[in-house]
């Protein structure tokens, strides 16, 4: 069992996890695996899946989208009858979650 390192991750750790995540770890194996805490596994895993290895390396910003953008995604799934999901994917390669887009 490894130590408990909620304070602090250093790259070495995060690069461990990242491996992990990319071999397509879920939430519980990876908190289990690296005795870390399920939530903050469960973050990186969304972290990856939305911005890439950056964000869970510790990258400082997020994505952002113009107005037009999230009117084009707003009225692609009220009035195209399209998933969350499927409105991230069309308009921006983006299959995380929705609500992290606005």
């Amino acid at each position: 069992m490894r130590e408990d390192r909620r304070k602090r991750y250093d790259d070495g750790f995060r690069h461990e996890a990242l491996g992990l995540i990319k071999a397509g770890a879920g939430k519980h194996f990876l908190a289990r695996r690296l005795a870390m805490p399920v939530q903050t596994a469960e973050k990186w895993i969304m972290k990856y899946r939305s911005n890439g290895e950056d964000a869970v390396m510790g990258a400082k910003g997020k994505r952002s989208y113009d107005w037009g953008t999230k009117v084009a995604a707003a009225r692609d799934h009220v009035d195209n009858d399209m998933t969350k999901t499927e409105v991230m994917c069309v308009l921006s390669n983006f299959c995380g979650p929705f609500r992290r887009f606005f």
